[in-house]
């Protein structure tokens, strides 16, 4: 690990620690309230939110001076659910990459919620062109990477090996492997996995507001119920 790396870890650190004293004992009723986010997020000045703003600041600016890159310009900092920190370049947008597989999973866990399909649902029930050569395939194999599923065009790219291909929803006739006989970090195979996901999505009537289209959460002192 290089001196850069060892500072940018560094500054991680120092901000966790200013953010996240752990000196002293709060009442519960000194506790700022906690909210949840709208469409935009509620905006609190630091020490509203028990954070000392010169302390703050200091953090921002040693994390601004050993950061690569972009420093603090899209830095956003949370407290009690309020904006008490915000950079200059926030909204600037990037692919989340492997990210994407918490969404994947959050989708998968309210359609079982909802009813619309389990772990062991097969995959060719919401992609019928799964039934040739992955018709035992279920949405437990993919969530677990153990589908054996790849696409036409998944042949290595360079240092890229794991699934590369550009059409990942067309089936290479010739699996990795039998499903659930092993396991295998496969990009294509969480792409078919966010194809079949989106077949098992039901069409509905707006009014119904599935848990898909809405957010449910537990708060300490009350819960949120729909409308």
């Amino acid at each position: 690990m290089n001196s850069r790396e060892n500072r940018s870890r560094l500054a991680a650190v120092v901000c966790f620690v200013v953010l996240f004293p752990t000196a002293t004992r709060i009442n519960a009723e000194d506790l700022p309230s906690v909210v949840f986010p709208e469409k935009d997020w509620e905006q609190a000045k630091p020490q509203s939110q028990g954070i000392a703003p010169t302390k703050l600041q200091s953090a921002v600016d040693y994390l601004e001076a050993n950061a690569p890159r972009d420093r603090v310009n899209e830095l956003v900092i949370i407290r009690n659910g309020r904006l008490i920190h915000r950079g200059s370049e926030i909204d600037k947008m990037h692919g989340i990459w492997s990210s994407t597989k918490s969404f994947s999973s959050t989708v998968l866990g309210l359609l079982i919620h909802d009813a619309k399909c389990t772990l062991d649902t097969l995959a060719k029930d919401h992609v019928p062109e799964m039934s040739a050569n992955y018709s035992e395939v279920s949405l437990r194999h993919f969530t677990t990477m153990t589908s054996g599923y790849r696409a036409v065009g998944d042949e290595p790219r360079g240092s890229y090996t794991h699934g590369p291909s550009k059409t990942p929803f067309q089936a290479n006739p010739r699996p990795l492997f039998a499903p659930g006989t092993k396991y295998a970090y496969w990009d294509s195979a969480m792409n078919q996995f966010g194809h079949v996901l989106t077949g098992a999505i039901p069409k509905f009537d707006m009014a119904e507001r599935p848990s898909l289209l809405r957010l449910e959460y537990e708060h300490p002192n009350e819960r949120r119920k729909d409308s």
